[in-house]
């Protein structure tokens, strides 16, 4: 037997047809099961898309081990999903969401990856903060300028280990991994490199910068990227997984 969740919907455009999702109530109290969010809603015979989940919506649901997001969802409100026990979430290629909104994924301690999707999206305030089972986080292809003043997206990630940097990067916010003392490796996908603050990662030296292969040189001549302990330039078709679990190295990278 599994529980069954009832999606509660608030209509917020009439004429556009759509709807955001308020909150959901369980049909059953037995085991923690994963909830779907469909795209599309019908109501009087009338379809209405669903764009948006509401602040708190699944605030503190403890059975909601995990949740998928429909495409068409473009905000998620604050505190949504906080201290749910959700434990991967994954955007599609084809998501349209613009907005993770503060505290949204807050203190889900059960979380360990998390896939950003390939769209130009925003996170506010501790949008995963005290996320503390977060291993692996992916910000996805699309995005170009990451934290916008907002330093303390991950603060309190402390099991953090891998970073997933897009080819499409132009900035990241100062020290916006303080705090994530276990990052090990870094994939920065980007063949040029972008400045770091002096303070974004919490001890470069003991981690691992995995970049292209032709880029090897401009990161390891960059003063932003050579604080890493090892820097080693990677094939497009190499896996990052490969290198996961890793946790030192002997001698500098070379590629």
């Amino acid at each position: 037997d599994s529980i069954n969740y009832s999606i509660s919907y608030s209509v917020t455009d009439i004429i556009a047809g759509e709807v955001e999702v308020v909150g959901a109530s369980l049909q059953t109290t037995f085991v923690s099961q994963d909830l779907t969010i469909p795209s599309t809603v019908t109501n009087n015979a009338l379809e209405y898309n669903v764009i948006s989940i509401a602040d708190s919506a699944f605030k503190n649901m403890t059975s909601l081990t995990g949740v998928s997001i429909p495409d068409s969802v473009l905000s998620i409100g604050g505190s949504a999903f906080y201290g749910t026990n959700i434990e991967a979430l994954e955007f599609s290629d084809a998501s349209e969401l613009t907005s993770i909104n503060s505290n949204a994924f807050r203190e889900c301690s059960s979380l360990t990856s998390v896939k950003l999707p390939d769209t130009s999206y925003t996170i506010g305030s501790r949008g995963f903060g005290d996320c503390t089972s977060l291993i692996n986080l992916d910000f996805g292809t699309g995005i170009t300028s990451f934290g916008d003043g907002n330093t303390d997206i991950f603060n309190g990630c402390s099991s953090l280990v891998n970073v997933v940097l897009p080819a499409s990067l132009e900035t990241l916010a100062a020290k916006l991994f303080k705090g994530c003392t276990a990052i090990k490796v870094v994939e920065a996908k980007m063949t040029v490199p972008i400045t770091l603050s002096d303070a974004m990662f919490a001890t470069e030296s003991d981690m691992t910068l995995l970049v292209p292969v032709g880029s090897y040189d401009a990161y390891d001549q960059d003063t932003s990227w050579n604080r890493f302990g090892i820097i080693k330039g990677v094939f497009t078709d190499e896996t990052f997984n490969k290198y996961i679990g890793i946790n030192s190295f002997d001698i500098k990278g070379i590629p």
